[in-house]
């Protein structure tokens, strides 16, 4: 076998496994969680997180209950293993009304945050000063840093 036949069936063998491999990455996740809305147990999960992969490190995340009612949705980045909120954001009632929306910035509210009532009629706005998200990131054990 010539060299360049060689070559081309290498090149297409890695190319071929390349894609694979990020396709496989890219792959939507289920997550498992408690009534804290904390990773648990498939078992004794009230709540799945639903994740859609956007790219390699965002998700269009959709959490629901057991019986499918959204409760929240929003974009979430993966870092160190954990799935951290970051992007706009809607909490939503059982009957399906928005509860709140606004922005996560790395884990923490930031900016005015919308809030409803159970009936859609506006409540007073909440505002979370970006200037002090490090803060509330470090009081809450949050580790955006890419290590893994």
């Amino acid at each position: 076998m010539n060299k360049s036949k060689l070559y081309t069936i290498l090149l297409g063998m890695f190319t071929f496994g390349h894609g694979v491999m990020a396709q496989s990455q890219l792959q939507p996740k289920t997550i498992h969680l408690n009534a804290m809305m904390q990773t648990g147990s498939e078992t004794g999960s009230i709540y799945r997180l639903q994740l859609t992969p956007i790219d390699e490190t965002k998700y269009k995340g959709i959490i629901v209950d057991g019986m499918e009612n959204r409760k929240v949705e929003g974009l979430y980045i993966e870092r160190n293993g954990r799935y951290i909120e970051d992007g706009h954001f809607k909490y939503f009632f059982p009957n399906g009304q928005v509860e709140s929306e606004g922005d996560f910035q790395a884990g923490v509210k930031v900016g005015h945050w919308k809030r409803f009532d159970f009936m859609g009629n506006q409540k007073p706005d909440r505002y979370y000063p970006p200037s002090s998200a490090s803060a509330r990131r470090k009081s809450l054990n949050i580790d955006i840093s890419t290590d893994n």
